[in-house]
């Protein structure tokens, strides 16, 4: 299935023409996708329409459409090993010391060959996890961006087991070089993956071998509401059979992590039959086999179940997004219009009172009339006198000048003041963009919605919220079935 997307041409894709494409795809694997693709291609109109999203700007080229995988760990804790062994193909190098200092994406391919992709394949495709990826590393690691390829490669797997499935292998996480970049990509691979296996390395179990692990992969999953989707795997736990201490062993690495405030996830406990070590003890054996198996099918089922959790991660991605434009964006929006319409009155007030001074001096210059008969006359020759009617235009449109002046200036003032409560670079780009619409001298501030914005268009965001309430309920009736009667409804 993958393997056919690659007919597409390197040049990308238009948003629509990609949002077309895609359906064609996911909707083979499950229907309820395809309206998935259409709730971010309708949300994507919105944001867009307000100056949140740039023209060539998608959702759906923000997220991986198909199911994630990551394996992250320590180095020589087995993580290739794993990989090989759920493929069932040696796709992946392995050795105690680091054999790969890159982060792999496995892809399936009908082809025999495993071939081997650069970084950029994987930086230029919006269908993988790490498009544009070189802009986040350049974040934080200025000019490393440009070399791309020595963080990732673009592997093809003909293993069955990875039809529908993408996997990434990680490089460990002791080394102190290119720490930064290591670390974006990780937390790219996290917020994506729909399933994060972190591995230990049952040989040093103790704390204080895999404090960089437990910071900056553990730590923070506790704030996480998808926590569930790590699963903490003790490995190579075959080299305590000698002692016949998994239980201490497994305790103690368990104890670690909760000190570090894991609650959530489950832990397990396994080694690769492949490569174990020879355990002569009979029993021993058959009590690590049995544990070993045990765990080995929970985390293969849990593997295996990603494809419906991806559906429903995505469907989640769509409600937070909507979420995000309706009690986020546009409430800053508007606070921003109420709090500009304000400052604007009080420099309109300043500016009509300048006038009627200037207008007063004047006039008690030119004649000895009063002000008020002044008025009077004014008003009375308004529209009865061409030099009336175009001294009323100067004036009004000397005024329209001075306020469309003003507005710009205090506007712009806001905005650098209002910029300051995000603290993300890209966030504060976009937030620009569509506080910088509403102070365009055509956009009345005295209109209900934001500039970009309408009743239609909030109509239709409602209704987007209620879509994804719908779609949840057919993924719930397509999995589940409370009341016991599909069976014999169906005959």
């Amino acid at each position: 299935m993958i393997a056919k997307l690659f007919k597409w041409t390197k040049k990308e894709l238009p948003t629509q023409e990609f949002g077309e494409e895609l359906k064609k795809h996911i909707v083979l694997e499950n229907p309820v996708l395809k309206d998935v693709v259409d709730g971010f291609l309708k949300l994507d109109s919105l944001f867009r329409s307000i100056g949140y999203f740039k023209a060539d700007e998608s959702l759906t080229k923000k997220m991986s459409w198909w199911p994630v995988i990551s394996v992250l760990g320590t180095y020589s804790a087995g993580k290739s090993s794993f990989i090989n062994f759920y493929l069932r193909y040696p796709i992946q190098e392995t050795g105690v010391q680091a054999v790969d200092d890159k982060f792999t994406v496995i892809c399936y391919s009908q082809d025999k060959n495993v071939r081997t992709l650069p970084g950029f394949a994987l930086d230029s495709d919006p269908r993988f996890p790490f498009y544009k990826i070189s802009k986040a590393i350049d974040e934080v690691a200025p000019g490393e961006g440009a070399y791309l390829d020595s963080y990732l490669q673009l592997k093809t797997c003909p293993s069955e087991r990875l039809k529908g499935k993408i996997f990434i292998d990680s490089p460990g996480f002791d080394a102190d070089e290119k720490r930064s970049s290591i670390l974006r990509i990780t937390d790219r691979i996290i917020d994506l993956s729909d399933l994060v296996l972190i591995f230990f390395d049952a040989r040093h179990p103790e704390p204080g071998s895999m404090r960089d692990t437990l910071e900056h992969l553990v730590k923070n999953t506790i704030k996480r509401r998808d926590a569930n989707k790590f699963l903490y795997i003790l490995n190579q736990i075959d080299v305590t059979a000698k002692e016949d201490n998994l239980e201490n062993v497994f305790a103690s690495w368990q104890r670690a992590l909760v000190k570090y405030g894991v609650t959530a996830g489950k832990y397990f406990c396994i080694y690769n039959p492949d490569v174990c070590n020879i355990i002569e003890d009979d029993e021993i054996r058959r009590r690590y086999e049995r544990k070993r198996d045990e765990d080995l099918k929970e985390i293969e089922k849990r593997i295996e179940h990603v494809k419906i959790e991806r559906t429903y991660r995505l469907i989640g991605l769509l409600r937070e997004y909507i979420a995000k434009l309706k009690n986020v964006i546009l409430p800053e929006v508007n606070k921003f219009r109420k709090e500009l319409k304000k400052y604007m009155l009080i420099s309109d007030s300043c500016v009509l009172l300048l006038f009627l001074i200037l207008f007063g001096i004047f006039n008690s210059m030119a004649s000895d009339r009063s002000m008020l008969s002044v008025f009077g006359y004014i008003l009375t020759h308004m529209f009865s006198s061409i030099w009336g009617f175009l001294s009323f235009v100067l004036v009004c449109s000397l005024f329209f000048g001075i306020h469309s002046f003003l507005k710009n200036k205090i506007g712009n003032f806001l905005i650098q003041r209002t910029l300051n409560n995000f603290s993300e670079e890209e966030e504060q780009l976009k937030f620009k963009n569509v506080f910088s619409k509403n102070i365009k001298w055509y956009e009345s501030l005295l209109k209900k919605f934001p500039a970009g914005w309408n009743e239609s268009m909030e109509n239709m965001l409602n209704d987007l919220h209620l879509e994804t309430n719908r779609l949840i309920q057919r993924l719930n009736m397509e999995y589940t079935d409370p009341s016991g009667q599909r069976g014999l409804l169906d005959k």
